[in-house]
């Protein structure tokens, strides 16, 4: 039933729609082009409408199916053959079925291995937590009214600004705080509905079928523009290389994206080939659903209004229709845009359009009505000076042939200088694996994306198509190969470690570097007998090389299993427990935020500077009122008042799972086993622990005393230990001991090259004893008294310290290791 439910989704508006189409122009679309038309303008309309009801309040998945399917309903009665046309198709050859059938299960196999991104800190899991919310609440935004609540008690605590989580802004409206993913949502809401039709466990597999439904929209587009041999040959490219491949299991919006800008592409070259009204609407309107889905997109509005600029100056009102209908779908997309920027997207859209330039100061109101300003003013300037550029046009086209030659001299000036001359060696930026500063080898590294060889043909297909096949149909399509390549090749703005280095590339510069590859290959192939036999090697040169590169990753679950790792550390915490954890670390930070949207966990983040007195004062006022307070730690480097705070440990959570090795400097060549470890401690007021017994040097509790002179933990299954230095101190935080004597037991030793080893035992600074500490380890005792003769009074113990002759190992042969060592210390325990 759930299925049945999508394919109502992926269909539905579009069925309606291509049953609108002219007969003439049904009937020149092939199976794979019908099917692509439906299911992408099915894609955008139900984008559309998402956004609506979401904006509205009233985000009813099932009303929206259900509406779809009387629709469909209606349709299929009222035209009863329109449902034999759609599957009418030539008989395939026996032969061609079955590599049709082999080259899609290779293809599904390659795709349908979903990566479980459920950790926070990077788009990824931004997307998945935002969608399961949505999926949830019926809403982009969720309030925080726990933290709304504790604010004003504890101010400077806790993060309450800004972002919420990494990539999670925070806002506040009438006083209330909610959460607001970064990035825009329409690829969250379709994730969102997957996770309402197929549930928790099977709602990544949305994006896997997006990769399968752009392979068909991308065939589409190079069909109509090229030919069945290059549109066979860019597919079967596209789903061997290892982008494309990661792209379509990752929850990535980026593939959504390259499905919406390739059906813009066969839309508006479709629409412009028939001069139909209908398509040339949804053509615009495809267009403007690409912002709503990656923002980035906005710089594909300019060769497109550049493109019907173009057509409207040369048509002689001829292709007015075209032009308007165009304008009106993308005007349609705009007021949706405008809608859901203004209530969900204001904060990121500000930061991508104005905090990134230097025009940093204006409003977001004010930038979208300066833009604006400005498009009418040159709408106007057009209409003025439409004879004038109309002659200035009709020049370059008596021309063309001077023109395109300076333009193909300047491309290739462009990408000898990125291929070539940019890259600097000597830039620090080069050397620097983590430096964040990549964009002078972008051009490069696109290269182990496609290889040096498919590189070369790349840019000889795009030559020789501009030289002999440019047109006005195509115009768009060159466009924007132009803007794109001029804006990403230069800078693609992205953190340089791979495969997350190619994200911009993947939704269309890696897709039409492809089709001009295929392209003078197809070119070679219908030459000479040589041409063929080069085109033949140079074809499974690509191919092995693009399996070479994606080999290690064939089959392979990225991030694979932590789901059920966040179950089991969900479930260690009640509805109403209160979970604290450390904004600098940031590994256990990533997983407050999936135990936040996906288990609704009440999750606290510690401000940087946060003081240390207040958060013990919450500790206690929470504590009294019954609640839980848990941190969650991925170390022992964490500061607190350990004078009325301790943090009693109670178990860790590791998580294991295989992710491709990060690589800044090659493309990742293996997969390797990642964990990470989240300590569990009870936060509990000093005051409730009683008199202390015991402190346990290197455990996972020990740095409740503040330590001097000793290392890190060591140890085995059997012991946990620290060493110290030649002199060691323990701070014990001004422990009242209701006694007037006290004994205190020690497990130590010191494998040095002695067999004996002469310690001093220091209390609250004064020397109490000198005892012989031995080589192996072994229980050690000291007394000690206060106003032994005296009434009744107490002990006030600050400090215990150890004091010995210091050692390197290196010195004695033991190894390498330089440090200067006292003794090794277990434990210590106090009787009274």
């Amino acid at each position: 039933m759930q299925f049945l439910q999508l394919f109502i989704l992926l269909t539905g508006p579009g069925l309606y729609f291509y049953s609108l189409l002219n007969g003439d122009i049904r009937d020149r679309l092939n199976i794979i082009a019908r099917w692509s038309f439906i299911t992408g303008v099915s894609i955008v309309f139900t984008s559309l409408i998402s956004i609506l009801t979401l904006y509205l309040g009233f985000f009813w998945l099932d009303l929206i199916v259900f509406t779809y399917f009387l629709g469909m309903l209606l349709v299929v009665i009222h035209k009863p053959w329109l449902m034999k046309h759609l599957f009418s198709a030539p008989v395939p050859s026996f032969h061609k079925l079955m590599s049709f059938c082999a080259l899609s299960f290779i293809i599904i196999f390659l795709f349908f291995q979903p990566t479980e991104h459920y950790f926070g800190g990077r788009d990824p899991g931004i997307y998945v937590h935002t969608a399961i919310h949505i999926s949830q609440a019926n809403d982009i935004k969720k309030e925080d009214r726990f933290l709304t609540s504790i604010r004003n008690d504890y101010p400077g605590l806790f993060k309450d600004r800004f972002h919420r989580f990494a990539g999670i802004y925070l806002e506040e409206h009438d006083g209330a705080l909610f959460t607001n993913p970064q990035y825009y949502h329409v690829y969250s809401i379709w994730l969102a509905m997957a996770h309402k039709l197929w549930g928790a466990d099977w709602f990544l597999y949305i994006t896997p079928l997006f990769g399968l439904l752009s392979l068909m929209m991308f065939f589409s587009f190079t069909h109509l523009v090229f030919d069945k041999v290059v549109s066979t040959l860019a597919v079967l490219f596209l789903s061997f290389n290892i982008s494309q491949i990661w792209y379509a299991r990752g929850p990535y919006s980026e593939i959504l994206s390259q499905l919406v800008i390739w059906l813009s592409l066969f839309l508006i070259v479709l629409s412009y080939r028939h001069q139909n009204n209908l398509l040339a609407f949804l053509s615009g309107l495809s267009l403007g659903v690409s912002v709503l889905i990656r923002l980035d997109n906005i710089l594909l509005l300019g060769p497109y209004m550049a493109f019907l600029t173009i057509i409207y100056i040369l048509s002689k009102n001829k292709y007015s229709h075209f032009i308007l209908c165009n304008l009106a779908g993308l005007s349609a997309a705009g007021l949706v845009y405008l809608m859901y920027v203004f209530k969900y997207g204001r904060e990121y859209t500000t930061w991508a359009l104005i905090r990134t330039t230097p025009i940093t100061n204006i409003k977001l109101g004010f930038f979208f009505a300066w833009t604006a300003g400005t498009i009418l003013v040159l709408l106007v300037f057009v209409l003025l000076f439409r004879t004038c550029l109309y002659r200035a046009l009709q020049f370059l086209i008596r021309h063309k042939s001077v023109l395109l030659n300076v333009l193909l001299m300047l491309l290739l000036l462009y990408f000898g200088y990125l291929y070539f001359i940019r890259p600097d060696p000597a830039n620090p930026a080069m050397i620097n694996p983590t430096a964040r500063s990549f964009e002078e080898e972008a051009f490069v590294r696109l290269g182990w994306y496609l290889s040096e060889i498919g590189i070369i043909l790349s840019v000889l297909g795009l030559f020789y198509f501009i030289r002999k096949r440019i047109n006005r149909e195509n115009l768009i399509f060159v466009l924007f190969i132009l803007v794109n390549f001029t804006i990403y090749l230069y800078n693609p703005r992205i953190y340089p470690d791979h495969f997350w280095a190619v994200r911009r590339y993947v939704p269309f510069i890696i897709p039409a570097f492809l089709i001009f590859i295929s392209y003078i290959l197809a070119i070679f192939y219908r030459g000479s007998l040589k041409l063929k036999i080069l085109s033949g090697l140079l074809t499974t040169y690509i191919f092995g090389y693009f399996l070479f590169i994606g080999w290690p990753f064939l089959y392979h679950t990225e991030y694979g299993g932590i789901k059920t790792t966040l179950d089991s550390l969900a479930s260690r915490f009640g509805e109403n427990d209160i979970i604290i954890t450390n904004k600098l670390q940031f590994l256990v930070g990533r997983v407050g935020t999936p135990l936040y949207f996906m288990y609704n966990k009440q999750i606290l983040f510690l401000k940087r500077d946060y003081d240390q007195k207040k958060l013990a004062r919450f500790v206690k006022d929470k504590s009294e009122a019954e609640y839980k307070v848990f941190m969650l730690l991925g170390s022992d480097k964490f500061d607190f008042d350990k004078n009325d705070l301790y943090l009693k440990y109670l178990d860790q959570v590791t998580f294991q799972y295989n992710k491709s090795a990060d690589n800044f400097l090659a493309l990742p060549d293996k997969v390797a086993l990642n964990s990470l470890r989240v300590n569990i401690y009870r936060c509990l007021p000093k005051s409730a622990l009683g008199v202390i017994n015991k402190v346990d040097l290197g455990s996972l509790e020990d740095f409740n005393y503040t330590l001097h002179g000793f290392f890190y933990s060591e140890g085995d299954q059997e012991v946990n230990y620290r060493w110290t230095r030649a002199q060691a101190e323990i701070g014990l935080a001004q422990e009242r001991i209701p006694a007037q004597k006290m004994r205190v037991l020690f497990r130590a030793a010191h494998h040095g090259h002695e067999a004996d080893k002469a310690l001093d035992i220091f209390i609250n600074g004064q020397k109490i004893s000198t005892m012989i500490i031995g080589h192996d380890f072994a229980d050690y005792g000291v007394e000690y008294s206060v106003n032994e003769n005296g009434p009744a009074a107490e002990i006030i113990l600050s400090t215990i310290g150890f004091k010995t002759d210091g050692w390197r190992p290196i010195d004695l042969g033991l190894g390498r290791d330089k440090r200067e060592l006292g003794i090794q210390l277990d434990w210590l325990k106090f009787e009274y």
